[in-house]
This record gives structure tokens, sequence and C-alpha cells, in this order.
């Protein structure tokens, strides 16, 4: 919602991208369950799991543009298609930044995902991965006006703080760690 409002989002679109960040991993539980110890190849139970997502979400009536949303998530050739929309680039990004409840770097995500899924490491799924995120990290940035793309974590982290006091009073957030 931080980046919406940066960007200058609608109502309507915002909430469609809230609604997407909370929707996009309500399955992740049995994709995990099902890669552990599983000798398959992840990368297609990933992408069978993602089949099944997009289908419940379409039976359970959600909006069909919260669904394109999530459908970009993870997928390393988002730089290379076309008519992607920012609401796409904007939850591809946070998802690949989020580590538990913090904002990270690229390169530190990456290292945590290769310690969490050594298996998808040693099949290549992690290297297309960093570099289409930098690659949404410096458009993203360059949008905003940040000179060091770098930043952009703690550029949000500081908007996220912003729009919590305004809404909840100053205070509302305590710790760097949330």
């Amino acid at each position: 919602d931080a980046l919406a409002v940066e960007f200058g989002f609608s109502a309507e679109d915002r909430d469609d991208l809230v609604r997407a960040a909370i929707l996009h991993d309500y399955d992740k539980r049995v994709e995990i369950e099902e890669m552990r110890g599983n000798d398959k190849n992840q990368l297609a139970i990933i992408a069978k799991n993602k089949l099944i997502a997009r289908q419940v979400l379409k039976e359970k009536g959600v909006k069909p543009e919260i669904i394109q949303i999530i459908d970009e998530i993870g997928d390393t050739e988002i730089t290379q298609k076309e008519n992607i929309s920012l609401s796409q680039k904007i939850l591809f990004y946070i998802d690949n930044i989020t580590d538990g409840q913090n904002l990270v770097s690229v390169k530190s995500k990456h290292a945590n995902l290769v310690k969490r899924y050594p298996k998808l490491a040693s099949e290549g799924a992690f290297e297309k991965w960093v570099s289409s995120t930098e690659t949404v990290q410096q458009e993203l940035a360059e949008k905003i006006g940040l000179a060091n793309p770098d930043e952009l974590p703690n550029f949000i982290l500081q908007k996220v703080k912003q729009l919590a006091e305004d809404k909840f009073g100053k205070n509302i957030i305590k710790s760097e760690n949330w």
C-alpha cells in the first residue's frame, strides 16, 4: 500500500494490490509440505500449485484483476514481458524482499532462500530470480527518484511507518523489526 500511495494509485487499485498481497500465499503451507522430502522437480511442484491456486481463487470469486497481480509473483520472466502492470511489479518486488516480517535486501533474501530451499537452489532456480528482482528494484527506484536502488527497502519501510502513524498515531511502531 505504501508504494501504491507513493505512485498515486486510485483507491480501487490500492485495494486490489493489498488484497493480492494478502491472498498470494494462502496455499504456501500446502506447497511447502508437498516439496519437503520430495525428489520431484520442485519448480514443477510450484508451477502446478500456482495453477491450482489460480483456479481456486477464481472459483471463490476473486476479481480477475487481483488474480492477474498474483500471477506474476515469482515469475522470473517478468522483466521480459509486455503489458506488466505497476501493481504486478510492486507485488513481485515486495514478495521478493520480504523475509518473515522484515524488508531485506535482494542479496539477503537470496541467501536465506538458498539455505531454506537447497534443492531449488541446486536446480538453478534463484539466479534469474536475483537478476529480475534487481531489475524491477531499479525501475521502481527510478520512478520514485532514488539514486541508489539498494535504498528502496528502507524507503518503503519508512513509508509504511509514516502511513501507520498517519492512520493510528505516533509511536504505533516501536521496533525496527516488526
